[in-house]
């Protein structure tokens, strides 16, 4: 079954699947993005810290 859709996937546009990883990408910033400022925040609060 798994193959039958994955060739289903490869004759299709590779369009598809660049919308697919912008789609990841889009969501792995969303995510990853306000976390990474809040840690590079605390560590800046740390550091100022005495």
């Amino acid at each position: 079954m798994f193959k039958v859709l994955q060739t289903m996937m490869l004759k299709k546009c590779p369009m598809v699947l660049l919308l697919q990883v912008h789609h990841l990408t889009k969501i792995f910033t969303t995510i990853f993005l306000p976390l990474f400022t809040t840690l590079v925040n605390l560590l800046l609060l740390v550091t100022l810290l005495p």
